[in-house]
């Protein structure tokens, strides 16, 4: 659900986190909302097949953000692998619906997710983020992040 603007005056202490089991078809306007401030393109349709595929993954864990009934976020946190010295987590998806940005909530879900990540054995995490996303940069350099000098390649293979 949306809220409206009278809501967005919520009280923020009642924001939480919550890992996800399945798909809740009832905010799909809400995963449009999330994901389309991800791929930097207003008219982003998700898949409910991608979604209900990470709540059901044994690597990953798929999270929402929400102010009372109200989703107002989202992440996904790949659980530590093994790599040389380093158990490294990444960080995916992680979005503020647009109308709740700057008020903490990004802040926090960052806090959340590292911690999810200390609890499950990581020593190090990791997260990519697109140029475009300057406000998404500006929070993961306030939370200690340090911008890595490389390129990322990637290959589809299905």
């Amino acid at each position: 659900m949306l809220l409206t603007l009278f809501d967005k005056q919520m009280d923020l202490s009642e924001l939480t986190f919550e890992q996800q089991h399945s798909y809740d078809p009832l905010i799909a306007d809400v995963y449009n909302k999330l994901f389309a401030s991800i791929h930097l393109s207003e008219n982003w349709v998700h898949d409910p097949k991608e979604i209900i595929d990470i709540c059901n993954s044994e690597t990953s864990n798929f999270y929402l953000g929400k102010i009372g009934k109200y989703v107002v976020a989202m992440a996904t946190l790949i659980k530590p692998y093994d790599s040389l010295s380093h158990k490294t987590a990444i960080i995916e998806d992680l979005a503020v619906c647009k109308d709740f940005q700057n008020q903490g909530i990004g802040d926090n879900l960052v806090l959340f997710l590292e911690q999810e990540a200390i609890e499950l054995g990581a020593s190090r995490i990791e997260l990519h983020s697109s140029d475009l996303r300057v406000s998404a940069q500006s929070l993961y350099v306030k939370h200690g992040y340090i911008k890595v000098e490389t390129k990322l390649f990637r290959k589809s293979i299905t």
